[in-house]
């Protein structure tokens, strides 16, 4: 493959742009990019492998707002998982950025659950769902990250929601008080309420259901999970898995406990919240089949934003 060049659309790339957006529009193509090149505050950029055009970035600065919209990227399918779609990214974050721009948004559908790993493995936060906004049943997904960017070196997969443990055989239990020290632990290690016991305590209190997963006798990973009948939702108050035992199943297998549960309770949805910053966590939930609905700004205190997730039953 030839280097690839990031350049701006010219008349000779107009057909291998349509089928583009095609893919990503319902072949509304030709109309999507006449409307981008009809407007001065749109651009089209192109990625190109020699003279082949493989990839393109619709880019619109608001002025008025600070906000710049990436309002469609499309890469060809032979050239995915290349970088090809992240180098267009680093183009509109830059050119963002040098425009003055102060925030960086982006939308997709919720079912593009690719597409929204992909965004969030780029630095953007979920921050909306838009129910029914192209037509009944499919919504759409706001993402924004703030500018100038500064990226953290993300590496990893996020946790692969598959059960892939070696030995002893995984189980799901109710929480029993011989797991009361690693579950305090648990949850010390991802809470910010306070601690693990406070937390646990009030769960109890609270008749909240409290899974244990356990690696023979030893538990390895805990969910808290608090149901609320009124209105027929399950809510995931805390999930926290002992580091060594990540990204081998613990965590899905908690939540699909806590999902079977909560169908035998007749409840219609499942929630939960992670922070902003946990895009690990994010990865994970999307994997296992929920949908990003809201960001919650300075949930956890100034700067700090949670993300709420759903999925119905």
């Amino acid at each position: 493959m030839s280097p690839i060049a990031i350049s701006l659309y010219h008349a000779g790339d107009h057909d291998a742009v349509v089928a583009l957006l095609d893919l990503i529009t319902d072949d509304l193509g030709p109309d999507v990019l006449a409307v981008a090149n009809a407007k001065p505050s749109r651009t089209v950029v192109v990625a190109r492998d020699g003279a082949q055009t493989i990839g393109v970035i619709i880019l619109a600065l608001i002025e008025w707002s600070g906000d710049a919209h990436l309002r469609f990227l499309a890469v060809d399918p032979a050239y995915r998982n290349r970088g090809i779609g992240a180098a267009l990214v680093v183009w509109s974050r830059e050119t963002a950025t040098a425009a003055g721009m102060r925030r960086l948004y982006v939308d997709t559908s919720h079912n593009n659950v690719r597409g929204m790993q992909f965004y969030i493995r780029h630095g953007f936060i979920p921050e909306v769902c838009r129910f029914d906004f192209y037509k009944p049943g499919l919504h759409q997904v706001n993402l924004w990250l703030d500018l100038p960017y500064i990226g953290d070196a993300r590496t990893g997969s996020g946790g692969s929601g598959r059960a892939t443990r070696a030995g002893n055989a995984l189980t799901i239990d109710r929480y029993q008080e011989s797991d009361r020290k690693v579950v305090i632990s648990l949850i010390d290690a991802i809470t910010w309420q306070g601690d693990g016991y406070g937390v646990l305590d009030n769960a109890l209190c609270n008749d909240w259901e409290i899974f244990v997963a356990h690696d023979g006798d030893a538990p390895v990973g805990t969910l808290l999970l608090h149901s609320t009948r009124w209105n027929g939702t399950a809510h995931i108050g805390m999930l926290s898995v002992l580091p060594d035992d990540q990204s081998q199943g613990v965590g899905a297998a908690l939540v699909g406990a806590a999902k079977s549960l909560a169908r035998e309770r007749s409840l219609r949805r499942l929630t939960v919240g992670t922070g902003h910053a946990n895009w690990r966590a994010q990865l994970f939930y999307l994997r296992n089949g929920f949908i990003p609905e809201l960001c919650h700004h300075d949930f956890g205190g100034p700067g700090v934003h949670e993300v709420l997730l759903w999925q119905d039953l």
